[in-house]
């Protein structure tokens, strides 16, 4: 926002910008608060972050959440492992456990773990393998034409942001820096 416009604007969206800010702890605070008393340690808002990592990081990991199209991933945890998944006190401890045997896979595999992120970015913005396994293909196939018709709506809208003038081809751009980072995420 401050690259956009003139110093003397600073102000009026820094102001925007703390107003956003104080919305969103607000917002987040509650839910903050409750894993706090429930966890007994800080959890901004999942204990689910490790785990998901490991689902895409380990040695039966296919870039989506399906190891076939009616097994998941986390059904192909060997019997020692899973014991010790389990054998931890709570959620905070499991997600721990999940980040420790991912970041172990990610270290011993590093081609791999690049291939498999190279996957699950490919299917952040088209499909994975597994998507529709559990409905039926015309229902697949006419969610795959409307998401067809936005990219190309999108596209289209970034073609004109880009040829219309500078301050909207640098906001396309800060909201393409926004989605890529998402997407590495």
């Amino acid at each position: 926002i401050l690259w956009q416009h003139r110093r003397d604007h600073w102000r009026l969206y820094a102001g925007r910008v703390a107003v956003s800010a104080v919305c969103m702890v607000a917002v987040l605070t509650p839910w903050a608060t409750r894993n706090i008393r429930i966890h007994h340690a800080f959890v901004w808002m999942l204990t689910t972050d490790g785990e998901s990592l490991w689902d895409g990081n380990n040695p039966n990991a296919t870039g989506h959440s399906y190891s076939t199209p009616d097994r998941i991933v986390h059904d192909m945890l060997p019997p020692d492992d899973y014991k010790a998944m389990r054998a931890q006190p709570n959620e905070v401890a499991q997600s721990r456990w999940f980040t420790d045997q991912a970041i172990r896979f990610i270290t011993a595999n590093p081609g791999r773990a690049l291939e498999l992120f190279a996957i699950k970015f490919y299917a952040f913005w088209w499909f994975s393998p597994q998507t529709g396994t559990i409905y039926t293909r015309s229902w697949l196939e006419a969610y795959r034409a409307y998401y067809s018709v936005v990219v190309l709506l999108a596209l289209t809208g970034a073609w004109v942001a880009v040829r219309r003038d500078a301050p909207s081809a640098a906001r396309w751009l800060l909201l393409m820096l926004f989605l890529l980072g998402l997407s590495a995420l």
